[in-house]
């Protein structure tokens, strides 16, 4: 964040500054879960990031505020996007040990049929 966004940020309702900082806090957490293999922890945790979001941009963004909120609103998004990235990483991973499992019951489904044929 540039130095002259974080100077604007005084200028932001304590509550609104609140806020953001909560949904910031609450996108951290949903990565760290991610990176820890928690999904079902980060499948809780995006409802609640989803009404943060909803409810802060319920307003509209004064002018004042536009440029620190833009920033934060970056932020936020490169953020879940590192969520989205790191569930299509796990989503591949669970695939292809997947078909693996497949391929060595289909193995296994061979072998047991020829040793009764």
């Amino acid at each position: 964040m540039s130095e002259s966004v974080k100077n604007v940020a005084p200028l932001i309702h304590p509550d609104r500054l609140q806020s953001l900082q909560r949904i910031k806090l609450l996108t951290q957490q949903m990565i760290d879960h991610a990176r820890a293999g928690d999904w079902e922890d980060v499948i809780a945790l995006a409802p609640r990031q989803r009404l943060l979001l909803t409810m802060f941009f319920t307003q509209p963004v004064p002018a004042a505020e536009a440029d620190y909120v833009l920033s934060v609103t970056m932020d936020l998004k490169r953020l879940t996007e590192l969520v989205l990235s790191l569930s299509d990483r796990e989503r591949t991973r669970v695939g292809n040990e997947l078909h693996g499992m497949r391929r060595a019951h289909q193995g296994v489904a061979a072998y047991e049929a020829g040793q009764t044929g």
